[in-house]
């Protein structure tokens, strides 16, 4: 790391403040999908209820998948209606 840092900064000096490891992790999950899915309304998460098999959500940056069955579009379209009003 400090031979990359010293390369990025074009070779110039610099203080290291500490080490710190660093991780690949991702916050997504089943209530972020049910976030998504909100964004697309009321009427468009009911036509997705209406359509055969689950609907999945797929984060971009991990690339987990969340499958939603129809009920569970339906009580996502329901909590948008009632936020509406």
């Amino acid at each position: 790391p400090h031979a990359l840092m010293g390369f990025a900064l074009g070779g110039e000096e610099f203080e290291a403040m500490g080490d710190a490891e660093l991780r690949f992790r991702c916050s997504c999950g089943p209530e972020r999908a049910a976030a998504v899915l909100s964004t697309l309304g009321a009427e468009d998460l009911d036509e997705l209820a209406r359509e055969p098999g689950e609907t999945e959500v797929r984060c971009s940056y991990c690339g987990s998948s969340y499958h939603v069955d129809a009920e569970a579009l339906r009580a996502i379209a329901q909590r948008v209606r009632e936020q509406r009003s």
